[in-house]
């Protein structure tokens, strides 16, 4: 064979001796099977470029978009937290200025008995 498609990495390997031998021996069969309209086989590998590089759903638009919502995602996550950890601030600030008045009203309270 002169070709072999390997699945894992998605490439195609022409062998260039096998090829040009074929080119020798019968350009126009060869010609034809590699740019018959829709059926050649670069025909069909520029279709597959063209729907991957497509600008309203190709494979770089789609895996983009998906970035993006995730980025989004994260920033609202971020949002969500920077407001939970800030209301907590705002409690431990209130329970221990509560705190600090208790005590200061207690001192007050051991200072007047004399202590």
């Amino acid at each position: 064979s002169g070709s072999d498609i390997t699945a894992e990495t998605r490439t195609l390997k022409i062998d260039s001796t096998k090829l040009n031998e074929a080119f020798d021996k019968n350009f126009d069969s060869v010609f034809k099977l590699l740019t018959n309209g829709e059926s050649g086989i670069v025909d069909k590998l520029l279709k597959r470029v063209d729907n991957a590089l497509d600008s309203s759903s190709g494979y770089f638009t789609t895996k983009s978009d998906t970035i993006s919502k995730q980025i989004k995602n994260a920033d609202q996550s971020l949002a969500r937290a920077t407001t939970n950890l800030e209301a907590y601030r705002v409690q431990l600030t209130n329970q221990f200025n509560r705190m600090d008045a208790l005590i200061a009203k207690l001192n007050q309270q051991y200072a007047s008995f004399g202590f």
